[in-house]
């Protein structure tokens, strides 16, 4: 782990993000206090992306319609897995590597996060998801609260086909906004 090429001089706990070459990746990375070089990966992204819609469904009242849902494959960190689950209440998914079968499992529900280590992922929002949102915008059938128009947004935000890192940056960075966090907050 050292910094890319050009970014030997930034700042401690300046928040830098890097693309792969075709940009459909996504990696954030700082400087720490120590001068060391601190990666963010797909993990921590995800984690990010689980905690804010969790975050919207639970104050939306949606807790009971639906569940988030985030999916890993085996080349996760095991302690990502355990946060979500253990500290977070996320339901976890792994399944083999490769974008295509997070895919496939992601399909199965609501409200499903997926991402590889490698910062490859965006989240799924299923058809249902949408129609339940509607019906409650349309016919009011509970109050129309903030978040329900933020899960709509953020839904609105992300390019929900895979390998758009571009709106996987605009949304981990409207989230740490909505939080005012730094990249330090973020990552402990």
């Amino acid at each position: 782990k050292k910094f890319p090429r050009n970014f030997d001089k930034i700042q401690a706990f300046e928040r830098c993000a890097a693309f792969d070459g075709d940009a459909d990746r996504l990696v954030y990375f700082y400087r720490d206090a120590s001068n060391e070089f601190v990666l963010i990966d797909g993990d921590k992204i995800a984690a990010l992306f689980a905690k804010y819609i969790t975050e919207q469904v639970t104050g939306a009242g949606l807790s009971d319609v639906f569940m988030v849902s985030v999916i890993q494959t085996d080349y996760a960190n095991g302690n990502s897995t355990k946060f979500l689950r253990d500290k977070m209440g996320v339901h976890v998914c792994c399944v083999a590597t490769g974008i295509k079968n997070l895919q496939k499992e992601a399909v199965k529900y609501d409200i499903a996060v997926y991402f590889e280590a490698n910062g490859h992922g965006t989240v799924y929002f299923s058809p249902r998801f949408y129609d339940i949102l509607r019906t409650i915008i349309i016919h009011k059938d509970v109050d129309q609260t903030i978040q329900i128009k933020r899960l709509l947004y953020f839904s609105k935000l992300l390019n929900t086909v895979v390998g758009d890192a571009m709106t996987d940056l605009l949304a981990v960075e409207m989230i740490l906004k909505h939080y005012d966090w730094t990249v330090e907050n973020w990552n402990n």
